[in-house]
């Protein structure tokens, strides 16, 4: 098949409505549409016109090819190409949704379009499905696709989804799913070997497979995991040398623990919800280049606290740590500052987010005592009363108990800037904690106040159908009051300071 019949075939896909797709509508009415339904753009150079078509979704930017000679050429040209499935899914009748039909479509539309000599993208994503039933052959064509079309581009993403989610994967299903990977891998190192960015979700691994992939896709710089694994194995990483992997994100996945081994450029590490019952359910080795940390989970009611130092033993040269409590008890156990200096003594930004209503912020302290480096300080308290996270797990949540913490004397010379969210000013703990922060951060320049919005789930379980200003705390609203708030806040400080309500 010549390249002009590749692309008749893929453009002659249903048009998605947009704004610079009327000319094509215009087209399809008027028999001179190369003279007429296009005048208004012809007059553009090429680059202008690659730019609108990158604004629209692969389809309706290929259908444009039927304006006019000029058009037929450039959907080729796009420097950035994203070839979802779900494209397919809105495009095809109802009765015709299977899976397998799909990804038989999507593996010749996508096979078509990347095989063509004229398509080079700088960035290429495909977002397609695993399905155990499906034909192997489809997803070999789509990674000798990728392979020929990915050799002078930048970013190269694939994500890949389980034909099944929810309770309707079961963990045999995640298995197959991690099967029906590994064998795809194996089939395509080429096209792997391209990959900058991989999202895996709903897969089982073997104790091997992890390795593998991380030496076969020896180009990646992020790798995220959703909902993956299961509770009997560990997740090992172990990367080699070479690996430009750069950015890890595992959320919501079920390893009974992670552990990075090596992983000599990684600087990014986000981790959501954990299953495990032992603490710290992370065990970081040779991590020399992490800079930014992100946690965040709920304390299940079989969990126990555990001290931040004790996880975060081989992090020296973090700089930014968010820490996120998910409206539930805090999961981490208040420790000396000294113990936590070798830890923290580089830190620039801190997030202590959504501590639950009621707790204690005096242990917050701490970390500002263990971290002289720090320029900005983020704490932010949660008012809910749904449980966000029921879905996670379905596990029950440790009852919250108050955290107790030490109020030390020191000073800090290096915080600017405080924020506090979820701030109700009738709370005089909370005028409390913000003047021990300003007492302590002796150069201080900006403090940053805002309430929270409102949850419709909160509401119901209280049968409110108004906000409640008890539930959800808001700043004052005229002047007078906010002035009063910040006299409450700044007697005895410094007036330089920069009191900014949201």
């Amino acid at each position: 098949m010549m390249a002009s019949d590749r692309r008749c075939s893929v453009s002659s896909l249903p048009l998605i409505p947009f704004s610079t797709v009327s000319y094509v509508q215009r087209a399809e009415e008027n028999d001179e549409h190369d003279e007429e339904a296009a005048d208004h753009l012809s007059a553009l150079p090429d680059d202008i016109l690659l730019n609108i078509l990158e604004r629209l979704r692969l389809r309706p930017a290929l259908q444009t090819s039927i304006l006019s000679r000029r058009w037929r050429r450039l959907p080729l040209q796009l420097s950035r190409l994203v070839i979802d499935v779900s494209e397919f899914m809105r495009q095809s009748p109802a009765g015709s949704r299977t899976v397998p039909r799909l990804m038989a479509s999507y593996a010749e539309a996508a096979r078509r379009l990347l095989l063509a000599p004229a398509v080079k993208p700088k960035v290429l994503s495909l977002v397609f499905y695993l399905a155990v039933a499906e034909d192997p052959s489809h997803l070999r064509s789509i990674g000798q696709a990728v392979g020929n079309a990915a050799v002078a581009a930048e970013f190269v993403g694939l994500e890949l989804l389980p034909e099944l989610s929810g309770s309707d994967c079961s963990g045999e299903h995640s298995a197959l799913y991690g099967q029906r990977f590994m064998s795809l891998l194996d089939d395509c190192p080429g096209a792997f070997g391209c990959l900058t960015f991989l999202k895996l979700c709903g897969l089982r691994f073997a104790e091997s497979d992890l390795p593998r992939v991380l030496s076969t896709c020896h180009s990646l710089q992020e790798l995220r995991l959703h909902n993956c694994g299961d509770s009997n194995n560990v997740l090992r990483v172990d990367a080699p040398p070479s690996s430009q992997l750069v950015t890890l994100k595992i959320f919501r996945c079920h390893f009974a623990r992670v552990e990075l081994i090596g992983v000599p450029r990684l600087a990014r590490l986000y981790l959501h919800s954990w299953l495990c019952p032992s603490s710290p359910p992370l065990h970081l080795g040779h991590v020399p280049q992490l800079r930014y940390v992100w946690l965040a989970s709920v304390l299940l009611s079989f969990q126990e606290p555990f001290t931040l130092s004790q996880w975060l033993s081989n992090a020296r040269n973090l700089s930014t740590v968010c820490l996120n409590f998910r409206d539930n008890m805090v999961w981490i156990r208040p420790e000396d500052p000294k113990l936590l200096r070798p830890v923290l003594g580089n830190l620039k930004d801190l997030y202590l987010n959504d501590i639950f209503y009621g707790c204690d912020l005096d242990w917050t302290l701490s970390f500002l005592e263990a971290a002289p480096s720090l320029n900005s300080f983020h704490v932010n308290i949660s008012w809910h009363a749904c449980f966000r996270d029921d879905q996670v797990f379905r596990a029950t949540p440790a009852e919250k108990t108050n955290v107790a913490g030490e109020v030390r004397n020191f000073k800090h010379r290096n915080l600017e800037f405080l924020e506090i969210g979820g701030f109700n000013a009738e709370v005089t703990t909370m005028i409390t904690f913000t003047r021990l922060v300003m007492e302590r951060a002796v150069n201080l320049k900006r403090i940053r106040l805002h309430g929270m919005e409102r949850c419709k789930h909160c509401d119901l379980l209280d049968g409110n159908q108004n906000p409640s200003p008890t539930r959800w705390p808001s700043l004052p609203g005229n002047e007078d009051e906010r002035k009063l708030v910040r006299e409450q806040l700044i007697r005895g400080f410094s007036s330089s300071i920069q009191i900014m309500m949201e």
